[in-house]
């Protein structure tokens, strides 16, 4: 069943909602989505508003914050398709510090 004018969904995220992230250490920024019309999908990613990964058929960008972008920053995915279909879904994550390791 072909269901006309469907829109693409965002079925998953990483990170998730309120993740730490620790500087400098690499991140995954990945999306997924489907289309129930079977519409090839474009991903696109944004840090803190800013494009890092233009429209694409990949869904994923690594990430690697610095010691200076501790604090909060807001992670959107946004999906489309061919048709003007379109979704967004934004988390926000928060960058701090690696643990300190005890002595040893």
């Amino acid at each position: 069943v072909i269901i006309v004018g469907t829109i693409p969904t965002i079925t998953a995220g990483r990170p998730s909602q309120g993740s730490k992230l620790y500087a400098p250490i690499p991140t995954a920024i990945q999306v997924a989505a489907v289309d129930r019309e079977d519409d090839p999908i474009q991903f696109e990613i944004l840090l803190d508003g800013q494009i890092v990964l233009p429209w694409t058929s990949g869904n994923s960008y690594t990430w690697s914050p610095a010691l200076t972008d501790l604090g909060v920053h807001a992670i959107e995915a946004r999906v489309q398709d061919a048709f003007g279909g379109f979704e967004s879904k934004q988390v926000q994550v928060y960058v701090v510090r690696p643990p300190i390791p005890p002595p040893q």
